[in-house]
């Protein structure tokens, strides 16, 4: 389960937990909350982290051109030309929930991720990947 929460107010803090409590699967949390649970991936940024107020083993911080940490490693970002940094979390999120899914290790899947965000901002304005995009990926 994605769970993408800019705290608008839709998904009450109660709402969140009961939703990661409830799924019974694995469950990727991108939230502007600063508390968060702790069974599930949690994905934030660099000015994120420093909010939370939990910090598990499983925070994974996107690091714009420094790449992406978890677990105390850091996972290198593609050199590209950045035209647009608009989606590229949103990009980074489904590029790692599928990552994750199809090689069942956070390992795998952030190189994954990043490698479809470094896509992303290369092009101008909101960018979707193509299938000819993930298929150079998985390549």
């Amino acid at each position: 389960m994605v769970i993408s929460d800019y705290n608008k107010g839709y998904v009450t803090q109660e709402k969140l937990f009961e939703l990661v409590d409830w799924f019974d699967g694995p469950v990727f949390v991108d939230s502007k909350k600063t508390n968060l649970p702790d069974k599930c991936y949690i994905k934030v940024n660099d000015l994120e982290y420093d909010k939370l107020e939990t910090k598990n083993e499983n925070v994974i911080i996107t690091r714009g051109a420094k790449g992406t940490e978890y677990q105390g490693k850091l996972y290198p970002a593609e050199k590209v030309n950045v035209f647009d940094v608009v989606g590229a979390g949103d990009t980074f999120l489904a590029a790692l929930t599928y990552g994750y899914l199809k090689y069942g290790r956070m390992e795998e899947a952030i190189p994954f991720a990043n490698k479809a965000a470094a896509i992303a901002v290369s092009h101008t304005g909101t960018y979707v990947l193509t299938e000819e995009d993930i298929n150079e990926i998985l390549h």
